[in-house]
């Protein structure tokens, strides 16, 4: 089609017509004008205030921006508002509003008369149209490089640049495969079948056909991509809990054993025997001169941010297929690829783990995993000495503390034909030994208990007249022995967190069913459509957000999780009744599987940790569920697009929520789960044992394996009276002295140990 020098003559609702003329100026009409009938619908026509939009065409070259005022045709129907008729010097490149709606109306009524000498001589300049072509699709390419021209010059005012989102409705005028526009969904109606195209839903023209048909809310589809994907990558998650928890409980051992004297140096004092920290990363391993377990760590701890971004991995858009509109499933390509990403990086993170300890040696004959283990390999150990007083000592973990000790099989100078397991010092002297007698060294007076309250014991004195440091030292002190609890433990902190959770739960369920705004949905404050890369800001937002703010409540409970297990053993031994060797020396609920921990757990009846792991369990059901239930919807009743929820899911959550906030009621730490310092290093751990009587029991000397370890432990009356019970408490030590730690609660022909803590509570 020849279309010369062109100006638009006249407008017409149903169909446009096109006039030549030299003006520099294009005209983009409202797509109102466009469709396939004749007659606009009434809905689209009433309220819509239909203008046409005139720009400055840029030329090829910079010219002057002053117009020419005889290219203003004084017969044109298109007649401006006296207010719009500046000087175009003034407003150059700001478009001007015109009113069709008037202009039409005059024309209906005829009392504008046409000027058919223009038009015929118009219509003579005007080459004939190529019969049985559509030049619709030409114009309206044409009509958009010019737009385009200014866009890229910046003439053009931010508010008026020529994108969809300038238009009322969506274009459908078909591009007739030039390829020069295309379509951005918005949300599926709220239908359970997709809808047919409409003006309300536009079409992605796209190369990509989609994953799959959208079927609805609630369908088994739609838990294949809203809740399958942070399901799955919240079991890698706990895998992965599993895999740390086992590699802290090994490297302790591992770094002793190893030839390198600098991964030997502070490993007994410095590296935690089970994970600690789940929020933040533990950069703990780069302190200890090991950056390769240290980045593997890293890597670990940002891999848990793959459930919510699996989250919002997926999203529904309409799409072409076929010549039929099909809203169908869709993968969110940035998301996808930093996926992708991320877990390649965790399996790099895993083979780096695998070589590191596939090379060397863990110096364990056995996993080393309860108390009787750890008084396997101190029994004939030369470093107990350096342990002096350290009971009630608070830092342990002091560098100055810090030496090259050693795992691994040892002989003495004297006999050198002997040759035992332990953790030692080379060239250093076997002090304070007596492995042969099972009977005190040295002679001391018998153990006396009073209330630390009124009378120093260890200064024999009154209270008055004893010194704050022998009360910060003292095994008799009460202020010493109920000491240490985790921070997140202590009185202040466990009632914040209970005030906090049933606090936000009480919100969450108010903001959730006043107005049921769950429902019948509410406002996003996005944009909701999907743009051809998958990705639509209002369904990232409520999905990665979430499942964000859920994972980090399942976070937050692992270290509550952690510590009840590690702590139930001293639980046990502070009973006035003692334990047996089963519930407090061969106790190992830190490697134990979450599941398994809570089995037996209630079986032995430690309830307060088997719910606590139980619910750190299913507390990553939580980012799962928040990260689904949320999706943008178009309601048609309100003709508007709402983030509405999946009940079913949404009712899962509020359950789920619900046992979360109230497993806070039980957090509260009893008397039996306080203890003089931390027990997470080897070190916290001998402190307790380095002067008890259990050294010189033969049960702990040189089992061949854990099999023959428990045995030895469970059979340990050999048939004469019960079985020996132990507890925690102030026992005579092999020198002779009091001290606060781990012993048999009865030993025959020797006194009692002595419990403070009198409660039988678990």
């Amino acid at each position: 089609m020849n279309l010369g020098d062109a100006n638009l003559k006249s407008v017409n609702a149903g169909r446009p017509q096109l006039l030549h003329s030299f003006s520099k100026r294009s005209v983009a009409a409202s797509d109102d004008y466009y469709s396939f009938s004749e007659h606009a619908s009434e809905d689209s026509s009433i309220g819509s205030l239909v203008t046409v939009v005139r720009y400055e065409t840029p030329p090829s070259q910079a010219r002057s921006l002053a117009p020419s005022p005889d290219k203003l045709q004084p017969d044109a129907l298109l007649s401006l508002k006296a207010q719009d008729l500046q000087p175009l010097s003034e407003s150059a490149g700001v478009p001007l509003v015109v009113d069709l709606h008037k202009e039409q109306a005059d024309e209906n009524e005829g009392d504008r008369p046409v000027d058919h000498t223009v038009e015929e001589t118009m219509d003579d300049e005007l080459s004939p149209p190529t019969p049985g072509v559509d030049d619709t699709p030409y114009i309206r390419f044409a009509i958009d490089q010019l737009t385009r021209d200014e866009e890229l010059t910046g003439r053009r005012r931010g508010g008026s640049v020529d994108t969809e989102a300038s238009y009322l409705v969506e274009r459908i005028v078909p591009d007739e495969g030039l390829g020069f526009y295309k379509r951005e969904g918005r949300p599926p109606i709220r239908k359970e079948q997709p809808p047919e195209r409409s003006e309300e839903n536009p079409v992605i023209l796209t190369r990509h056909n989609g994953i799959s048909d959208y079927d609805g809310v609630g369908t088994r589809l739609y838990f294949v991509y809203q809740y399958l994907p942070q399901l799955l990558a919240g079991l890698i998650v706990i895998w992965r809990f599993v895999l740390e928890a086992a590699i802290h409980r090994v490297l302790p051992f591992s770094s002793l054993a190893s030839g390198r004297s600098s991964e030997r140096f502070g490993a007994l004092h410095n590296i935690s025997l089970f994970p600690s920290r789940f929020i933040l990363p533990d950069v703990a391993l780069f302190r200890q001169r090991q950056p390769l377990l240290g980045c593997c760590f890293l890597i670990f701890w940002v891999s848990t941010f793959t459930i919510p971004l699996q989250a919002s991995a997926f999203q529904t858009r309409l799409i072409i297929v076929n010549g039929s509109d099909t809203w169908r499933w869709t993968a969110v390509q940035p998301v996808s690829w930093t996926l992708v990403a991320l877990y390649v990086l965790l399996v790099f993170a895993l083979l780096a783990t695998l070589v590191q300890f596939h090379r060397r040696q863990t110096g364990l004959v056995w996993d080393a995993t309860s108390l009787a283990d750890l008084l396997v390999l101190i029994q004939q150990s030369n470093i107990l000495h350096e342990f002096h007083e350290t009971e009630t000592s608070i830092g342990l973990r002091s560098k100055d503390l810090w030496r090259n000790h050693r795992l691994g099989y040892w002989r003495l100078s004297n006999k050198p034909q002997e040759i035992f397991y332990a953790i030692g010092l080379e060239q250093e002297p076997v002090r304070g030994l007596n492995i042969e007698q099972d009977r005190p060294i040295g002679k001391a007076p018998k153990l006396r208990y009073q209330d630390p309250a009124g009378y120093d014991i260890e200064g024999q004195r009154p209270l008055e007249s004893a010194t704050i440091e022998s009360l910060q030292t003292s095994i008799h002190s009460s202020a010493i022995r109920y000491r240490w609890t985790p921070w997140f433990l202590q009185d202040t902190f466990v009632v914040a967190w209970t005030a906090t959770a049933l606090v936000l739960l009480g919100a969450f369920i108010v903001v959730s069913f006043v107005k049921q705004a769950v429902r019948i949905g509410f406002h996003p404050q996005l944009a909701a459509a999907t743009t051809s890369m998958g990705f639509s800001p209002a369904g990232f937002l409520y999905s990665f957000i979430p499942s964000l703010i859920g994972l980090m409540l399942f976070l937050l409970w692992q270290p509550f999780d952690m510590y009840f297990r590690a702590l139930q053993p001293f639980s046990n031994l502070a009973d006035s009744r003692g334990a047996s060797a089963e519930e407090s020396l061969l106790l190992n609920y830190t490697s134990c599987l979450p599941i398994v921990v809570s089995v037996r757990a209630a079986a032995a009846g430690h309830y307060k940790v088997a719910w606590f792991s139980f619910v750190s369990l299913i507390s990553i059901i939580i980012p799962i569920l928040g990260g689904g239930i949320f999706t943008a919807q178009f309601f048609t009743s309100e003709r508007e697009v709402r983030v509405a929820a999946d009940m079913s899911g949404f009712y899962a959550l509020l359950v789920f929520l619900i046992l979360y906030a109230i497993s806070f009621l039980l957090v509260w730490p009893t008397a039996t789960r306080r203890l003089p310092h931390d027990i997470k290093t080897l070190a916290d751990l001998i402190s307790f044992l380095y002067q008890s009587p259990l050294l010189n029991d033969p049960a702990f000397k040189e089992p061949k394996s854990k099999t023959d370890l428990v045995t030895s432990l469970l059979n340990a009356s050999h048939g004469e009276g019960p079985q020996p019970r132990y507890g925690f408490g102030m026992f005579r030590g092999r020198d002779g002295e009091e001290h606060l730690g781990i012993d048999q609660l009865q030993r025959p022909g020797s006194e009692e140990m002595i419990i403070t803590t009198g409660t039988n509570k678990r």
